[in-house]
């Protein structure tokens, strides 16, 4: 019956989904040495409070740094790196495919519309899983960067996928427009990386194709 299921869930989720990670997480505590002798649980708690106390404290400022909202679009990617070599130029900045994190905005839309109207669970993880990730920088008044966006990429992207499936099955028509959109995905990750690998180009070539917004700095063009 549901009740005996419920708890059954309950105590499965405890058990995996914090029990265990708790256990890993507090082993891993075990080859670091802080120098005090304390013992292995008061060493974690006093790293916690550690990281705590400077997270919750910090006031700076940086100039690749970026709000949370502006993550999925991303307004302000970091440039990690430059080089030279003759007159070509390295660079290596962090952001991502533009197709699929744009694609991702409507898909977490239509997730949320999937739950709502059919009760998808699929659409319900996949949401849940984006949101656990992403929201919780919502709270987070410290300086912040794109790739605290990272973690939840993998849920974007299979957002977009499972957003394709359903409009499939839906109108099969659309497929080849599928086909279309991963085949520009693709064509965009190529496009790109040179600015995420650090291979040497032209920076004429960066500043013409590559940099779509004034704020997007991928190489040194000065």
């Amino acid at each position: 019956n549901f009740s005996s299921y419920f708890w059954k869930t309950i105590g499965f989720c405890c058990v995996f989904f914090v029990a265990v990670p708790a256990i890993i997480y507090i082993l891993s505590y075990i080859p670091f040495n802080d120098g005090t002798g304390h013992n292995l649980l008061t060493r974690v708690i006093n790293a916690q409070k550690t990281m705590f106390d400077y997270h919750s404290a910090l006031k700076a400022d940086h100039p690749y740094s970026s709000k949370w909202y502006e993550w999925p679009i991303m307004t302000r990617p970091i440039w990690y790196y430059s080089g030279t070599i003759g007159n070509l130029r390295e660079g290596i900045s962090a952001f991502g495919n533009p197709l699929v994190w744009w694609a991702g905005i409507p898909a977490a839309f239509y997730m949320l519309y999937l739950l709502w109207k059919d009760k998808d669970r699929k659409a319900g993880f996949l949401l849940i899983g984006y949101l656990s990730q992403y929201a919780p920088w919502f709270l987070v008044s410290r300086v912040v960067f794109i790739y605290h966006y990272f973690p939840s990429v993998p849920f974007v992207a299979a957002m977009v996928g499972y957003s394709f499936f359903k409009l499939a099955q839906w109108k099969p028509k659309i497929k080849p427009a599928i086909y279309v959109y991963v085949a520009c995905a693709i064509g965009l990750f190529i496009l790109f990386y040179p600015v995420l690998s650090g291979l040497a180009i032209d920076p004429a070539f960066a500043t013409k194709y590559l940099k779509w917004f004034d704020s997007w700095v991928l190489l040194q063009t000065w």
